[in-house]
């Protein structure tokens, strides 16, 4: 189940906060299957299930965004119109490329028929005894759900975390070459552009080159000059791409998730670093170029 999670104090409906947040139906065995652990209140117990108890157990970014430090056990939430109790916040386990985790709530899954409109689940987790045991835990499991499900038609797979993992990194490996090769194209273009505007620059220039090397200008003072300059127009293109980039997802953030990750101060330097030393390298052959002018030939330049 997905939708919006609306918090609501006991008294007021003020000050309503709204987020999207992935609800799971689960079983007292919900924590246990997926390695979370309670940090304060109590998990979903059998009980809830059987009597229908309308109580959830948040995650912790999500207990954060809606409560801010305030304890939230006893509080109600609304989710899919329905109000639920908190009765535990799960400790944080995310991190930054599964920050998910931890904006998710639980809630029994005899609340699938309130919240789906149905009694059919699609899908379950079950745990097996180690990493081990995963390959004959999915023969047995496909055994059982053979004699009641059929599989003619692909009516149910079973997949281990394994096999997700793997297929997950065959995927990443294939986004990242393809973005690498978008990245790739781009910085080229990118690096040819600045080279051509420091030849213009160079030939716009040559009566100015030549004067400074009449009057005592050295090959190097020259070619750093024209470095800095070109590393300079990187530099600054790299500064403006990462506002650009950090506006973007800041927008993106608020009108899809209501969530903002922002990338780390060490790629974001990373980042920066690399425009510039874009720039120098694709500024090195206009600025060779330019130390290389001899003084007579350039003074004659119109």
């Amino acid at each position: 189940y997905y939708g919006p999670v609306k918090y609501m104090t006991k008294s007021t409906e003020a000050n309503q906060q709204y987020g999207m947040s992935q609800t799971y139906l689960g079983s007292d065995q919900y924590s246990l299957c997926n390695n979370y652990t309670v940090e304060y209140g109590r998990d979903i117990c059998w009980l809830d299930i059987k009597n229908y108890n309308q109580v959830v157990v948040l995650g912790a970014s999500l207990k954060e965004f809606l409560f801010d430090y305030k304890n939230p056990i006893g509080e109600k939430i609304t989710i899919g119109g329905q109000k639920f109790e908190v009765v535990g916040v799960y400790e944080a386990k995310g991190s930054e490329q599964n920050w998910y985790m931890d904006y998710m709530c639980v809630v029994p899954y005899s609340m699938n028929r309130m919240l789906n409109k149905q009694s059919m689940f699609s899908e379950f987790s079950v745990k097996a005894k180690s990493s081990e045991a995963t390959t004959e835990a999915i023969t047995r499991l496909t055994g059982f759900l053979s004699g009641r499900i059929t599989n003619e038609n692909g009516y149910f797979n079973v997949w281990s975390e394994n096999t997700w993992m793997e297929q997950s990194d065959e995927q990443n490996r294939m986004m990242s070459l393809v973005l690498g090769g978008i990245a790739g194209i781009s910085l080229l273009v990118g690096g040819i552009g600045i080279m051509n505007i420091m030849l213009v620059t160079v030939r716009e220039r040559t009566r100015e080159i030549g004067i400074r090397k009449a009057i005592g200008g050295t090959r190097k003072s020259i070619l750093i000059q024209f470095l800095i300059e070109a590393a300079v127009i990187c530099g600054t293109g790299g500064i403006l791409g990462i506002l650009l980039g950090y506006l973007g997802t800041l927008v993106a953030g608020k009108l899809i998730l209501d969530i903002v990750l922002f990338p780390g101060v060490p790629m974001t330097l990373g980042a920066f670093g690399f425009s510039v030393i874009l720039g120098i390298s694709f500024g090195m052959y206009p600025a060779v170029k330019a130390s290389g002018l001899q003084p007579v030939e350039a003074l004659r330049a119109e």
